[in-house]
């Protein structure tokens, strides 16, 4: 494993390129550690290692982290289908995807959680404002087993 991919990795599987280079990383090393595959870029200034989930990078490229329905699917607490990717972003944030597939939650609170995911207990304060109550209690019984 690459040194670079390593930080990445530690990092939680996604870091900005000002986190690596924080470690004592050159900017042409890190592009070309992503040249081979070993890491991708996510947006602008930021990368993940390849294993991420799909839904985590789609969140990252629309602003922000999983939240909500989609952060209870990444935490294996509901397998329904889920007809948008909701995602988590700053109050103040300013380049997020505006799109009919992306339900975004707008907050001013620090994140909890991973750079994957929000943490379990925010997604349930999310979901209880977002989904029809028989969703919220039955993802709040399977996050209490």
């Amino acid at each position: 494993m690459h040194p670079v991919e390593r930080v990445v990795r530690k990092l939680g599987g996604i870091a900005s390129t000002a986190e690596i280079l924080a470690r004592g990383y050159e900017t042409d090393m890190v592009r070309l550690v992503a040249s081979y595959g070993r890491i991708v870029p996510v947006r602008q200034g930021w990368y993940a290692v390849p294993e991420v989930p799909k839904d985590s990078l789609r969140a990252w490229r629309a602003g922000g982290r999983l939240t909500c329905i989609s952060a209870a699917v990444q935490h294996g607490l509901w397998a329904h289908d889920v007809d948008a990717l909701h995602v988590r972003v700053a109050a103040n944030a300013s380049r997020v995807e505006r799109s009919p597939r992306v339900v975004l939650h707008w907050s001013r609170a620090a994140v909890t959680g991973s750079r994957l995911a929000v943490s379990v207990e925010e997604a349930l304060q999310t979901i209880r404002r977002c989904q029809p109550a028989e969703v919220f209690h039955a993802i709040r019984r399977a996050a209490n087993r």
